[in-house]
């Protein structure tokens, strides 16, 4: 089987946009805040889905109104972390 051919994927086309329940999404934001305003040391984890769903522009200004400081998975790949602000590390 390894030595078989393999077809080219298709073109990664993004999913489309998840519909919002305006009460579903005031809960979590409500139990999002209560968690950060208990934290000793709160932080944000930003992963690859703010690329996929379109939310750079969005997290950048998360980031910039709230100081926290965020931490990257690996395959973030569009923050060049050496001239990103401290605390901005890839895990």
């Amino acid at each position: 089987m390894v030595d078989q051919p393999c077809a080219a994927p298709d073109a990664f086309v993004p999913p489309p946009p998840p519909i919002s329940d305006p009460d579903a999404l005031g809960e979590a934001l409500d139990e999002v805040m209560a968690l950060l305003g208990a934290a000793r040391s709160p932080a944000i984890l930003a992963g690859v889905e703010l690329h996929r769903y379109d939310l750079l522009e969005s997290f950048d200004r998360l980031v910039e109104s709230s100081g926290l400081p965020i931490a990257t998975t690996l395959h973030w790949q569009d923050r060049d972390l050496r001239t990103s602000p401290p605390g901005d590390r890839g895990l």
